[in-house]
Order: C-alpha cells, then sequence, then structure tokens
C-alpha cells in the first residue's frame, strides 16, 4: 500500500509542501514512502479533561492495495 523509493512528479512535491507546511517533506515521502505528524492537544469538556491527537499522514501508495490492517483502542 505505501511505496517506497517512488519518485514524486513536480506537482506532487508542491501538494505535500503544501499540506505539511515543510517543502522539504516530499524528500522523506520518496524515500521512506510517508510523512507523518502528530501533536496531543488537552482540552476540558464539562470539567472532564480530554486529549485528542491531530495527525497528518502523507503516503505515496502503490496502485494496488494489497492488505489494510489497524486498530483503534480507547482505554
Amino acid at each position: 500500500m505505501i511505496s517506497v523509493g517512488r519518485t514524486l512528479t513536480a506537482q506532487q512535491r508542491v501538494f505535500v509542501g503544501e499540506q505539511t507546511g515543510d517543502p522539504n517533506a516530499f524528500q522523506q515521502v520518496q524515500t521512506s514512502g510517508y510523512w507523518l505528524d502528530a501533536t496531543i492537544q488537552q482540552r476540558t469538556v464539562n470539567n472532564v479533561v480530554e486529549f485528542e491527537i491531530d495527525y497528518t499522514l502523507v503516503y505515496s501508495k502503490d496502485d494496488v492495495v494489497r492488505r489494510v490492517q489497524g486498530s483503534h483502542i480507547i482505554i
């Protein structure tokens, strides 16, 4: 699903820079296949402290999805 070592077009490079705020992020997408940024935000709602993760994942995909696997666990 994630394509490592795929050369991006000039248009894709600009797009990655716009999405990430980093004009060099495309280099990581090309070499590693993805770029990830995540921050944990704390907020209080009705006197209860909550945490949320705000993330951006930019990745280069293969033309075929071979498998999708993952989990989302809240305790």
